[in-house]
């Protein structure tokens, strides 16, 4: 998925089951990086995605990326309901830092 821009969002679920796997990469001296499969419903630099979605990989080093990978692969079943077939909103703000909140 394309960086969001500064001051805007984006709209997405994420995707539990698909061909896209949940999976991280270390990212030399950036850290890790967490690819994270979603279906991406708006995007403010993307005008050509179709109205039920499109699967893409978000990829991450965000605080929330990092958060959702390990409910997902530890398998919190309790955490996990809330992650699933459910809309969420990321946003970016002005300063750079993203906010992912549920819609």
């Amino acid at each position: 998925m394309p960086e969001v821009p500064k001051g805007m969002h984006a709209e997405l679920e994420f995707s539990e089951k698909g061909i896209l796997d949940w999976e991280y990469k270390e990212d030399g001296e950036f850290g890790m990086k967490y690819f994270l499969p979603i279906v991406l419903f708006k995007h403010p630099s993307l005008e050509s995605l179709s109205s039920s979605g499109d699967s893409i990989r978000w990829a991450t080093k965000c605080q929330a990326g990092e958060a959702l990978y390990n409910i997902v692969k530890e398998g919190i079943d309790s955490l996990r309901q809330e992650v699933f077939g459910r809309k969420w909103k990321l946003s970016r703000s002005l300063t750079g830092a993203y906010n992912l909140d549920q819609m």
